[in-house]
């Protein structure tokens, strides 16, 4: 791993120089008998500009607690069909509870305090420096899925990953028990909008928390 990073970043070769931030995706697989670690580096992509939209229609993955090559081959059904304006893929449950997105967690903010799912998903690193945030600054933390059913009460919604952090959702499509394709938007004109103050505030922490590697 320490080897890709180091190609990437001072090229090789026909391989160009990545400048910036890196991406490193790591697979462990136990096929052969014996434990054989692969890994890739590419330059971290750039956080999506607003608006950003997400829609909701994929179904709950089996196993939520590890990134494993099952879910990347499920997943890719979800991104083959998601239209280019859409960042992300939410994943629902039949009763309607939203739990996270296909590479994401996923946040919404309702009377001033932040709903995320607790059970049946991925804690990722980001939404773990949230929660610090959070419990910083006095901001409440509810730790259950958000519901489709009481959409009409968030205030607003927000996606984190590695790449994307912490990221504001401007719109969310999705489907009623009708099958109307209904679309919910979020106002963040206001700069002090939880959704915006939180952004900053993490985004501020992670830098803190930085380090140079290479």
């Amino acid at each position: 791993m320490c080897t890709g990073c180091t190609t990437a970043v001072g090229g090789n070769g026909d391989l160009p120089c990545v400048q910036g931030e890196l991406k490193l995706t790591v697979l462990v697989t136990w096929e052969t008998g014996k434990g054989i670690i692969h890994s890739h580096v590419a330059a971290l992509p750039p956080r999506p500009k607003p608006p950003v939209k997400v829609q909701a229609r994929g179904a709950p993955r089996q196993n939520a607690t590890a990134k494993d090559s099952e879910w990347v081959r499920t997943r890719q059904a979800l991104e083959k069909d998601k239209p280019p304006d859409v960042n992300e893929i939410l994943l629902v449950t039949e009763q309607g509870d939203v739990l996270e997105g296909t590479q994401t967690n996923f946040f919404a903010v309702v009377d001033g305090a932040v709903y995320t799912a607790r059970e049946g998903v991925l804690l990722g690193t980001v939404r773990g420096v949230l929660l610090e945030v959070c419990d910083r600054e006095g901001v409440q933390v509810v730790l259950e899925p958000p519901s489709m059913h009481s959409i009409d009460s968030w205030q607003g919604a927000a996606i984190a990953s590695t790449s994307r952090l912490f990221l504001p959702v401007h719109s969310l499509e999705y489907q009623t028990r009708q099958g109307e394709t209904k679309h919910k938007s979020f106002d963040y004109s206001d700069p002090q909008h939880l959704s915006m103050k939180l952004e900053q505030l993490v985004l501020a922490e992670i830098a803190r928390r930085s380090e140079k590697l290479l």
